[in-house]
């Protein structure tokens, strides 16, 4: 009898043990998924197609306002513009999320005007119109854009003033998987810090 008590005990604890060493493993392989989708999420955050901004940089793409005074640039405003503006911030390097055909899409409001932005392959492709299911809404006045194509370093007082506003339309975890985080250090000059702050404020 005593035997028998000390052999269930035994099995008691062995199973308990097992049980211990399951619910470990399990949390483990939690921990180690999540780990991954976590770094898969800030890999693509902040990725950047190789050699894709040196052909940029190498290409020929001339601002078009060169020659022209604030006034006259202001009421010239067209595709060719917007593209320039985007160019400057390198809106390049946004990309799709992970394992999606969900190209970045941008609309730039520029006074009365209304232009769209779609990004595709690292190309950034300018057309007029609305767009639907953008990620972000740019909104500036022309004579802000001309200024912020002037000098870029601009764009920092515009956008902190409040004199060129930005919008998200999409979910934050989407645009970060796009890679508008660096978009967002490109236009207002901040850190990565200042950077996520900034999203998650608008």
């Amino acid at each position: 009898m005593i035997y028998r008590r000390q052999h269930i005990y035994k099995e008691e604890i062995i199973f308990m043990d097992m049980d211990r060493r399951g619910a470990f493993a399990l949390g483990f392989s939690f921990f180690v998924v999540l780990a991954f989708v976590v770094w898969i999420f800030i890999f693509f955050a902040f990725y950047k197609a190789p050699g894709l901004e040196q052909s940029y940089i190498n290409s020929d793409v001339k601002n078009p306002i060169t020659g022209f005074s604030i006034e006259k640039a202001s009421n010239n405003i067209d595709k060719d513009f917007v593209y320039y503006l985007l160019y400057s911030f390198k809106a390049y390097n946004l990309h799709n999320p992970p394992l999606s055909r969900d190209n970045p899409k941008i609309e730039i409001i520029v006074g009365d005007e209304i232009y769209n932005a779609i990004i595709k392959n690292g190309e950034i492709v300018v057309s007029k119109g609305e767009i639907k299911n953008m990620d972000i809404v740019i909104r500036t006045p022309p004579d802000e854009m001309i200024k912020m194509m002037n000098n870029k370093d601009y764009a920092k007082l515009s956008f902190n003033s409040g004199n060129s506003q930005i919008v998200i339309m999409n979910s934050k975890s989407i645009l970060l998987a796009k890679g508008y985080l660096n978009l967002y250090g490109e236009i207002t000059g901040s850190g990565i810090t200042g950077n996520v702050i900034k999203m998650f404020s608008y």
